[in-house]
């Protein structure tokens, strides 16, 4: 089993990374001035600013 997924993870980054060559790491934090959009977009109610 250990064997397999050391095997089935780097293929696995390789194959999303040729699909998606700007894809975002899961791991990184929101700078935090998009974060703060995000949050007072999230959080407003008004349906004419919606996108």
């Amino acid at each position: 089993m250990l064997a397999s997924s050391r095997r089935f993870y780097p293929a696995f980054d390789r194959l999303t990374t040729v699909l998606d060559p700007a894809r975002h790491d899961r791991r990184a934090r929101l700078p935090h001035h998009q974060a703060d959009t995000l949050a007072t977009a999230w959080e407003d109610d008004d349906p004419s600013t919606l996108a």
